[in-house]
């Protein structure tokens, strides 16, 4: 079974290519170290995404407290002058 069939020949391996190709493979560690490298990135962009959603969000409620609160202070402002008037 391990022959090969006549007319097939096999012809050694070129030492530069067998080489080019043991040192091109990576380890089972660099794997590991390369998707702890990718998941580390993409958590880091969600993290940032998530601190931008949070900022844009506080900035709105900002901006539609200030928009309905400045009734009410303006209110509490005139109605603070009549008392010291």
């Amino acid at each position: 079974m391990g022959s090969l069939p006549a007319g097939w020949s096999t012809n050694p391996p070129c030492e530069k290519k067998v080489l080019r190709r043991s040192t091109s493979s990576m380890t089972r560690s660099q794997v590991h170290r390369f998707w702890r490298a990718k998941h580390s990135q993409s958590r880091e962009h969600l993290k940032d995404a998530q601190r931008a959603l949070a900022l844009a969000r506080n900035q709105s409620i900002i901006s539609e407290t200030s928009e309905v609160g400045r009734d009410d202070y303006c209110y509490r402002d005139i109605h603070n002058q009549r008392a010291e008037v």
